[in-house]
Parts: structure tokens; sequence; C-alpha cells
């Protein structure tokens, strides 16, 4: 059965057609990488909360960004790499197979965390809450002017996101291997647990990894 959803739709006023310059994507310059959206997208977003702030890359634990790690034994090997498809806080894809690429995004408004993704069409664009998430501790926002140097290694926003190809993907978790005909993503908590966030049928569906 699927999890049951809260969607909201932000359906702009004329067609929208996104061409390859108008695509979310990651910029990964210095200092560190940030989500740029087409207009539309931003205008889409803004509609559906204005408060909504994508998270920074320096909001998640140090193990995954701080260059020279010196921390956990592992540390070096989590490093995360930001490309101009994935970040820890958000991942562009070609989620429900129209060619034509979407983006979903964690962040935060004034009361708690979002999860969300904008998709696109010829008839606008679409701003579906996949689901709600826990608000970005307060340590870790007050961290931010410092870029989150002084944080322990471990000391951030739990749960990170990365970008998954249209393949075939088993679990011990699931009764049926998940064929994926187009991309999709994967939430990773920092205590294990992992789930593939995919789209099916009008809806996002969760496929557990682990837990």
């Amino acid at each position: 059965m699927p999890v049951l959803l809260r969607v909201l739709a932000v359906l702009l006023s004329w067609t929208v057609g996104l061409s390859a310059g108008q695509r979310p994507a990651i910029a990964t310059g210095d200092p560190e990488p940030v989500l740029v959206l087409p207009d539309a997208m931003q205008q889409a977003l803004d509609r559906f909360d204005r408060d909504f702030v994508p998270r920074r890359m320096i909001d998640y634990p140090p193990l995954l960004w701080r260059p020279g790690c010196a921390g956990p034994p592992a540390c070096a090997e989590r490093i995360y790499k930001p490309d101009p498809r994935q970040a820890p806080f958000a991942v562009a894809g070609f989620f429900d197979a129209d060619d034509i690429m979407d983006v979903m995004i964690d962040g935060d408004n004034r009361t708690h965390g979002r999860r969300l993704v904008l998709t696109t069409g010829p008839g606008g664009i679409v701003v579906t809450e996949v689901e709600e998430i826990q608000r970005i501790p307060p340590a870790v926002a007050a961290s931010r002017p410092e870029g989150g140097r002084w944080r322990a290694w471990t000391e951030g926003v739990p749960e990170s996101l990365s970008f998954v190809r249209a393949a075939t993907y088993r679990s011990d978790h699931e009764p049926e291997p998940l064929a994926l005909s187009a991309d999709a993503v994967l939430v990773t908590r920092t205590d294990g647990r992992a789930t593939i966030w995919y789209h099916r049928d009008g809806a996002w569906r969760p496929f557990v990894i682990a837990k």
C-alpha cells in the first residue's frame, strides 16, 4: 500500500518549458554547493511556502564534508562529493519519466522541516510535500555564521539525500525488488537507516533499504 502523502500543488498560470539552461542544478563551486532553481521553480516554491529555506552543506555532520578529516577512522571514506545532480540537501533528476528535470529539496520554514519535490510539466510546476522532517537543530543553525567549523564530527542534520539511477534494487526489508524506470532519491540517516523515495502512479513511495 502506498504511503499517504500530503500533496499540495502550485500551478503557474502559464505553460512552463524548461530548457537545458533552465534546469535545476547544484552549483558546486566554493565555498559550498548551492541549489540553483529556474525562476519559474523558485516562484512556485515561494508561493507554496514563502518561508521555506533549503538546507546547506555545512548543516550536515562535518564528517560528510570537512576536508582533512581527523575524526572517526572511517570519516575520510564518508566525504560527500556533490555534483550538479546531488548534494545532501537536494537532488535533481527525471523522477516522473517525462524528460523534464525535477528536484527534491530538504529545507525548513519557521516551524518545521519539509521534504519537497518540484516536478514540471506542460501545465506548470507542482510542489509536493513528500514528508515532514525534523527541523534543523538550533545548535546547527547557530553554527552557520562560522561555517559549522566548531561542531563535533557527527553533529548536524541526521539525514542526507543522494541521487539514485534507474535500475533494479533489492532489500531484505521489502517483499519484492524495486525496478525503477526513472530516477529516484536515497535518504540516508546517520544511524544507518536508508530509504529510496521513488515516484510511481502519481504518488511518492518509500522502499526501505536498511533500518
